[in-house]
């Protein structure tokens, strides 16, 4: 959900950008521009992914460890690190995230930026997303290591750290995609 909440970043970026201010009563009372009907779609669509991704992550649970229940987290550890079961279950379940989380990537990472600053409906966004990512994989896959490493160590600091990472990654967003669509 980063690149939907990240769009008052966008704004913020887009307006230092033109040397304009930002003023803070606009963050979320005007915070969609022209195009805001692109971008709460683009918004259901990845609630419709988180869905999915937890729907997928049920049935990889339920097919490998089964429905029973656990007295203590000690117990659901000792199965998940130490059976066939548990490590099928964490082989399966981060190679399907992992899949999920490229396809988040590459369908997001020009999307929500493009749809606050271009009039464009949320298919063409995404497919232009799309192209960006594949035509700059090893860009788009060292962006993807970036954002995941910064919100390791920004959730490994809690509060403290996600309030630095979080605003740096979404100004940061807004440059990637100024860089890969040229203006």
């Amino acid at each position: 959900m980063g690149p939907f909440a990240a769009v008052v970043l966008y704004r913020v970026s887009r307006r230092r950008e033109q040397g304009r201010d930002f003023p803070w009563t606009d963050a979320f009372t005007k915070w969609t521009g022209p195009n805001g009907r692109t971008i709460a779609v683009l918004g259901l669509i990845l609630v419709a992914v988180f869905m999915v991704w937890l729907w997928i992550a049920r049935i990889i649970y339920e097919s490998t460890i089964g429905t029973i229940g656990f007295s203590t987290g000690e117990e659901f550890l000792r199965l998940v690190f130490t059976t066939r079961e548990g490590w099928t279950l964490i082989l399966l379940g981060n190679g399907v995230g992992f899949l999920l989380a490229v396809l988040v990537l590459a369908t997001n990472v020009i999307s929500f930026p493009m749809a606050l600053d271009h009039e464009v409906g949320p298919i063409v966004a995404i497919q232009t997303s799309l192209r960006a990512a594949l035509a700059n994989p090893k860009a788009m896959m060292l962006w993807g290591l970036i954002i995941v490493s910064s919100m390791i160590v920004g959730a490994a600091l809690l509060l403290v750290g996600l309030a630095v990472v979080l605003p740096v990654l979404g100004h940061a967003s807004w440059h990637v995609y100024r860089k890969v669509i040229a203006h």
